[in-house]
């Protein structure tokens, strides 16, 4: 394949993910995903989401609106009110409330977490690929929220644990007390406080970059690995927008305000740790494995479609650029194909090819020491349809270089091709070739005398080399096959010249046209016209039309 044919293939398939009409649209291909047991990847799941501990001011905001509302109660409550429930008793100034010495940070863990709109995703048209081994791996990048008839973000909700581990120390102490009770109404001297409830947050401005491997199977057939997916925001090193939406405080401790809790619950969504946790969590649970694989199936599914469909069934190769040669060069020898050659060479109409038209190809010979002009006019040659390209005379480097053995097919078989406007037409194979015309035989001093001509090769052989290009996008609509080069190559012995003048004078004059020297010239003559670089322009133009034709209707048929 080439780089330059991996990114055209790139460049073909991302405007086509991002069009509703297609099939290769992204948000449908998404949509449906399915893992190995049939059920819906989309939206995303997972069971636990742990963030950890907060940091920083968020950490101190949190730990604050827990120990105020704690001792708050301690004090006006459980002291004041339910002294009975400590032994020994206590007395409201005899301890102070502090974070746990080694456990002082706040923990926020998420659960039963769903990702919605991640099917709202554009295939972007950044791509970096370099070889690896018989493939290639590449990496390319994906929009979220892009197209304004799918939400616009990224809607993540679940369930919300906050907790905080607080400890009783003697008044004016920041250790934890050594004092024992043998009767508290929480567990003394250190107990962990919670609140938790369900969340709702909004991600925007959301990227991802998914590495990837191309590599073939035994049969041929593509073979598509997700290595890793990241997620950032709009230019790497930029965090994506996380917005909290709503938080409930569903069920806390006794004695804990749900309103102060509620503000927790906020700064912890809201800070550092908890914004990074989330977005890292999305991450985490997109490059599951069996998540990765997932998509990694449907994508193969797809590029296997489009090859199929595009090119022809897979026809084996050890590497992914053999591949797609096998296919090409199975292709072209497939009657069913529309890269059949014969069916290729009837439906190039600019020149047209088979029959080949030229104008004349003059003689001069001598008949008993007599000079003798023999102009074969109105030339036409029929059978370059007839023609096979061997997988083994085929190289593709990244155009094709290909060696046409002619007369190789029966005679007055039939082949479909399309015309120029897409009409399934039906052509008839001649075989061998054959150029036929009006003969003009002209004897010193005499009128001339005419008669039909025909000029049987019974076996030849082209060369061609066409170039291919990507053109400005490198892509489908800009592909550009170059003919540089269209010879045959005929043995002087396999071609037979036949004058019908109607007189007995033409068999002299046809065994002085069957010199070698007068066969080479008939072969030289039909190169020299398709040797012509207006025609070699007509002929790659041509084909470079029917080509970005063919492949169009059958990636959007």
């Amino acid at each position: 394949m080439g780089e330059g044919l991996f990114r055209f293939v790139f460049n073909t398939l991302q405007p086509r993910m991002a069009q509703p009409d297609t099939r290769f649209y992204l948000p449908t291909v998404l949509t449906g995903l399915t893992d190995e047991d049939g059920d819906k990847v989309l939206p995303l799941h997972s069971d636990s989401w742990p963030i950890g501990p907060l940091e920083d001011d968020s950490a101190v905001t949190v730990t604050t609106i827990f120990h105020d509302e704690f001792y708050l109660y301690l004090k006006n409550v459980l002291i004041r009110k339910h002294p009975e429930e400590f032994d020994p008793r206590i007395t409201s100034d005899q301890f102070d409330v502090i974070a746990t010495p080694g456990n002082d940070k706040p923990q926020l863990n998420l659960s039963k977490a769903k990702v919605e709109g991640l099917e709202n995703a554009r295939l972007e048209s950044d791509l970096t690929v370099q070889r690896a081994g018989n493939g290639y791996t590449s990496t390319v990048t994906i929009a979220f929220g892009k197209f304004p008839d799918l939400p616009q973000a990224l809607t993540v909700s679940g369930e919300y644990v906050l907790d905080q581990s607080l400890s009783m120390a003697d008044s004016g102490k920041k250790t934890v007390t050594a004092q024992q009770e043998k009767k508290a109404p929480f567990d003394w001297p250190t107990f962990d406080l919670s609140c938790s409830g369900s969340f709702q947050s909004f991600v925007t401005t959301l990227w991802a970059e998914v590495d990837w491997t191309l590599s073939v199977d035994g049969q041929g057939q593509p073979r598509i690995e997700i290595d890793e997916i990241r997620l950032r925001g709009q230019h790497t090193g930029d965090e994506p927008t996380l917005t909290l939406d709503t938080v409930s405080v569903d069920k806390s401790d006794p004695g804990l305000l749900p309103k102060e809790l509620e503000k927790a619950a906020k700064t912890a969504f809201d800070s550092k740790a908890g914004r990074e946790g989330l977005i890292a969590r999305i991450k985490e649970t997109l490059d599951e494995q069996h998540n990765r694989d997932s998509l990694a199936r449907e994508l193969t599914t797809n590029l296997s479609s489009v090859l199929d469909r595009s090119i022809g069934p897979a026809a084996g190769g050890k590497s992914v650029d053999d591949s797609i040669f096998a296919r090409l060069g199975s292709a072209v020898n497939n009657s069913a194909s529309d890269y059949y050659l014969p069916a290729v060479i009837f439906g190039v109409t600019s020149p047209k090819l088979d029959p080949y038209q030229l104008s004349s190809i003059p003689f001069q010979v001598e008949v008993w020491d007599t000079p003798v002009d023999v102009a074969l006019n109105d030339c036409a040659l029929a059978g370059i349809a007839d023609a096979i390209a061997p997988a083994d005379d085929l190289v593709f480097d990244p155009g094709v270089t290909a060696r046409v053995w002619f007369s190789t097919l029966p005679d007055q078989s039939t082949v479909r091709y399309r015309d120029a406007d897409g009409r399934e037409q039906t052509g008839t194979l001649h075989a061998p070739l054959k150029l036929t015309g009006n003969a003009v035989v002209t004897i010193e001093g005499q009128d001339p005398i005419q008669g039909p001509f025909t000029v049987t090769v019974a076996s030849a052989t082209a060369d061609t080399v066409l170039p291919t290009s990507g053109g400005a996008h490198n892509a489908l609509d800009t592909l550009t096959i170059t003919c540089t080069s269209l010879s045959i190559d005929a043995d002087p012995g396999n071609i037979d010249i036949n004058v019908d003048i109607g007189d007995s004078f033409k068999d002299l004059v046809n065994e002085q046209l069957n010199t070698t020297e007068n066969r080479k010239r008939i072969v030289d003559e039909i190169n020299k016209k398709l040797g012509e670089s207006g025609t070699l322009t007509d002929l790659g133009n041509t084909i470079s039309e029917n080509v970005r034709s063919t492949i169009t209707s059958r990636l959007d048929g």
